[in-house]
Parts: C-alpha cells; structure tokens; sequence
C-alpha cells in the first residue's frame, strides 16, 4: 500500500525495519518477518515540517492497536498556535 501511495506522489516518505527475532520471542512462524519500526511523512506533513520544525513533539501509545504496536505522533505548532502532525510511527518497542 506504501509502495503505491509513493509511486502516486513521489513527495511520500516511509521507511521501515522487519524483524523475524519478534515472532521467535513469542512462539510464532520466524520465516514471516514482522514490523519493527515503520515511519511515515506523507508530502504534507514533510511541508509543515519544513516550516515548522522549531518545536517536535512525540507523543506515543502502549500496544492498543490489534497488533501490539506502539504509535508516536510527532507534532508541531504551527504559525497560528495549532497543533499540526509532523510524521507517525508504529513501533514494537519503545526502547532501542
């Protein structure tokens, strides 16, 4: 689905890391590789950006997605004081 949202508009951004040692800590099918880290700036959140990248916020979940997935939010303010999003990230772990 990201491979045909960047092949639509080039100005989209994602970047992600697979990891099979996460099924093998839980039992599961290493040969099926399971996402690590997947970030995404779609154009206009790399726009915003570019504008305003003077003060990021990140703010992230705990597992409440049906895939046990962490996501951060990363924020910014805009000129006119509104909170604008700057990226999103699913992650496996917070920690590195």
């Amino acid at each position: 689905m990201l491979e045909k949202m960047k092949a639509q508009d080039s100005d989209m951004k994602f970047s992600y890391i697979l990891d099979t040692t996460l099924n093998e800590r839980e039992g599961l099918d290493s040969t099926d590789p399971r996402i690590e880290v997947l970030l995404i700036q779609t154009p206009m959140m790399s726009k915003n950006y570019q504008h305003f990248h003077d003060i990021v916020f990140m703010d992230a979940t705990y597992n409440t997605n049906k895939f046990n997935l962490s996501l951060a939010v990363l924020s910014g303010i805009s000129s006119e004081g509104k909170n604008i999003i700057l990226a999103i990230c699913l992650m496996a772990r917070e920690t590195a």
